[in-house]
């Protein structure tokens, strides 16, 4: 059963990032050109997926506004490991108080809704991509801190990190040398994770109008455009949704295959 899931997980989020990154330039269409008299057009050569409400090309908004949705998920996983990373370690490692406050921080951080802060905080803010990125790491850090802390509070207690301290080994070598390579595979799977997680929160902050603006393209707020339309131009809502559906389950399937297997100890 991996064996199926690791080429497909994998392989289907190579292809859409391929296909947004590389797909403007083979499509070069102004995905904001706004054409009054070519409102709702169906299939066509010149508009492989029609368009929209506005006659803006359909296709070339999909390859525009995945390129900032997956952009967007991708600063955001990084700002949220980050911090989550730092806090974590710094947990894990130092323990007694400095644990419990850090932690008790985390818990405290989790027990607001996410998507209610990322709300307050882009209404403070304002919109824009650099906005969302932040709303979205400064709310999703809590879980990766909470594996870090685990793995490496776990790993601190090994032999091999008493005798490297014993020779005289620095806590930042121990860290570095010793404690890392033993978190980056649970980092690396809870990273992936973090991907899927922040192309929903931009697909429903974009949704709410208070994400990504138009005329910029994202998939959410491509899904918001199209709520009026739903019954004359249904693909509009139904394309956006389904590359988000797409994404998320390509990611998730490539974070199950990065997921360590454990090992068999048994005779």
């Amino acid at each position: 059963m991996t064996a199926r899931v690791v080429p497909r997980g994998l392989l289907g989020l190579v292809v859409m990032t391929a296909v947004v990154t590389i797909g403007p330039w083979l499509w070069p269409a102004n995905p904001n050109a706004i054409d009054l008299t070519n409102i709702g057009a169906g299939l066509s050569p010149a508009h492989p997926l029609g368009t929209d409400e506005t006659g803006r090309d359909v296709l070339s908004r999909l390859l525009g506004g995945g390129r900032v949705t997956l952009v967007v998920a991708l600063l955001a996983m990084a700002t949220a490991v980050t911090l989550g990373s730092l806090i974590g370690g710094i947990a894990g490692f130092r323990g007694g108080r400095v644990e419990a406050v850090l932690m008790r921080g985390v818990d405290a951080a989790l027990a607001v809704p996410g998507l209610f802060i990322a709300i307050c905080l882009l209404a403070f803010a304002g919109p824009g991509i650099p906005s969302v990125v932040l709303a979205i790491g400064l709310t999703t850090w809590m879980p990766t801190a909470r594996v870090v802390r685990g793995e490496v509070a776990r790993v601190r207690r090994e032999p091999y990190i008493e005798a490297a301290s014993a020779l005289g080994a620095t806590s930042w070598r121990i860290l570095w040398h010793h404690v890392r390579p033993q978190v980056v595979p649970l980092l690396l799977v809870t990273s992936t994770l973090g991907v899927a997680t922040a192309i929903l929160t931009e697909a429903a902050l974009s949704f709410l109008g208070i994400g990504i603006q138009p005329p910029t393209p994202s998939w959410g707020n491509m899904l918001a455009g199209a709520q009026g339309t739903l019954s004359s131009y249904p693909w509009l809502a139904v394309l956006p949704g389904l590359l988000i559906l797409c994404a998320v389950a390509s990611v998730n399937a490539a974070a199950d295959a990065l997921r360590p297997t454990p090992v068999d100890s048994s005779p």
